[in-house]
Parts: C-alpha cells; sequence; structure tokens
C-alpha cells in the first residue's frame, strides 16, 4: 500500500505476483476508516479540495501509534 491508499494499480500487481505462484498481502492501513471506494488518483489530485476532502479521512484514521503499536 502507498499513500494514496488500496488502489486498481495495487491491485493488479499483486495478481500479477499471485500469478506467479509468489504470495502476495495487500494490507490496508486505512481500514479504520470505513470501506471505500478504489481512488482514482488523477481526479483525487486535482485540486486542495478535492485532495483534502479524500486524503482527510484517510489520515485522520490513523497515526504513529496505530500504525506500529507500542
Amino acid at each position: 500500500m502507498d499513500a494514496p491508499a488500496i488502489r486498481p494499480a495495487l491491485f493488479q500487481m499483486c495478481e500479477r505476483l499471485a500469478g506467479t505462484a509468489i504470495s502476495c498481502l495487500l494490507p490496508d492501513m486505512f481500514w479504520r476508516a470505513g470501506p471505500y471506494e478504489p481512488i482514482n488518483l488523477r481526479e483525487a489530485m486535482k485540486d486542495e479540495e478535492t485532495r483534502r476532502a479524500i486524503f482527510g479521512k484517510f489520515m485522520a484514521s490513523t497515526d504513529r501509534g496505530k500504525v506500529h503499536p507500542r
């Protein structure tokens, strides 16, 4: 997973790896934000307001302590 959340391109990469008999996991660090549709990165990055609306809920759903529990 990268910063823009799980996207169709990541599913495609995992499917390609799995097709070669390599196990592949695709963790979702933003699961706490609830279900979400795949991100259209081009649309999400078109302006600051759209970027904040889409990624704000993801960023608010996690922090360093949640990602790396002590």
